[in-house]
């Protein structure tokens, strides 16, 4: 009598889910070209926070065009839009 093997697979999913609470500080909107509308802004700092990148990293993908950014008088701002839209390609959410 021959014995049957069972084979069993287990998938387990996750999901990560980051919320954003400006508190007092309203978040900045302004004009992303890359989008043609008013978008939410975020500084590179806050960007890298976000997604889990190093600074560079964003400057990098930034360099690519796959971010979308605005110069401001005080530094670069990254469309929060653009790099929502990218994280799914690399696996992550915001």
């Amino acid at each position: 009598m021959k014995r049957l093997k069972r084979r069993t697979e287990v998938t387990i999913e996750t999901q990560r889910r980051l919320i954003i609470r400006a508190g007092r500080k309203k978040l900045t909107r302004g004009w992303c070209a890359g989008c043609g509308r008013n978008a939410r802004m975020v500084t590179v700092e806050e960007a890298a926070l976000l997604s889990g990148f190093t600074m560079r990293q964003i400057f990098r993908q930034v360099e690519e065009d796959r971010i979308h950014f605005v110069e401001a008088p005080y530094g670069f701002l990254i469309c929060l839009d653009s790099l929502r839209e990218l994280l799914p390609q690399i696996g992550g959410e915001i």
